[in-house]
């Protein structure tokens, strides 16, 4: 039977279909569905929205942060303690998007730059 994008969108075609359908692998495991590419990609693109929601919650926190210790009376190392702490969860949410980004990357068969490269331990 063949499946088109409508079916593909509409969910009448199942994961391995739909992979088939725009070209990704599909990896068989027999104790659950088929994961496939594109259901990786969309785990992938789920995952980007909450950590790009959470590093727009850290932005807004830096810059209350910032405001409090303009304000007149405020203890400047409570507010450094807080900054390098919000600036330590920044950098972590900036690596888990980058890593999201060059598995997305590979799963779509395209090349890493020279400085994307990864190292796995």
């Amino acid at each position: 039977m063949v499946f088109s994008m409508t079916d593909s969108l509409s969910g009448n075609a199942t994961a391995g279909e739909v992979g088939r359908l725009f070209g990704l692998d599909v990896e068989a495991r027999p104790d659950h569905a088929p994961v496939t590419d594109f259901r990786r990609l969309v785990r992938l693109v789920h995952d980007n929205e909450r950590l790009l929601a959470e590093l727009e919650t850290v932005r807004t926190k830096i810059r209350q942060a910032w405001v409090y210790l303009s304000e007149p009376g405020s203890n400047p190392a409570l507010a450094m303690t807080h900054l390098e702490r919000l600036r330590m969860k920044r950098s972590a949410l900036l690596a888990h998007l980058r890593s999201n980004r060059i598995e997305a990357r590979i799963l779509m068969g395209k090349a890493l730059p020279n400085d994307e490269s990864i190292e796995l331990n």
